[in-house]
């Protein structure tokens, strides 16, 4: 089966069937950009097979150059995640097979956002900026739901907002324009 995702730069990933199975990914340009292990679950309207970005057996992470830039083995590693240019659009982190943290840039190379994960679930701190760098919005979140306060901020670095959640409901918000 064939699935394409041009939202991540490339092409196709090639997957066998659901469950743990080996894939190939490529550029638009057809050079390999992964070769790997990783868990595929059906997904969507037409049971359409997609990878479950929580867990990786092994990856081999190619630039767009063909260079090797990073790799998981025996669920254990960093997988990079490159423009067709070269640019780092993101890297995951993973122990024990899991994904435990996501690093995203923007195009430009700022840092986009943080997030890290346990079992799968966010859980922990979060944080994301804008295109300059400037710190957009920060939280913490417990078993994939926002809890405690969150903090969204003026490109100035000024406050914008509070927000305080409990099992992933507002309970409070505070509007500092």
């Amino acid at each position: 089966m064939t699935s394409t995702y041009p939202q991540f730069g490339h092409s196709r990933h090639e997957f066998v069937h659901e469950g743990w199975n080996p894939f190939k990914s490529f550029y638009p340009n057809g050079t390999l950009r992964e070769v790997g292990e990783c868990h595929v679950v059906l997904n969507g309207f037409h049971n359409q097979p997609y990878p479950d970005p929580n867990k990786m057996k092994w990856v081999k992470s190619y630039r767009p150059d063909g260079s090797l830039g990073s790799g998981v083995i025996d669920g254990r590693g960093i997988q990079t995640i490159w423009g067709p240019d070269g640019s780092k659009m993101g890297e995951q982190v993973f122990q024990r097979f899991m994904r435990i943290k996501t690093t995203q840039w923007h195009p430009n190379g700022q840092l986009h956002e943080i997030i890290t994960y346990s079992n799968g679930r966010r859980h922990g701190p979060f944080v994301s900026y804008d295109a300059q760098g400037n710190k957009t919005t920060e939280g913490s979140y417990e078993s994939d739901e926002r809890a405690g306060t969150w903090k969204r901020y003026h490109s100035d670095g000024s406050v914008k907002s509070i927000e305080t959640y409990d099992n992933n409901t507002e309970e409070s918000a505070l509007d500092c324009a």
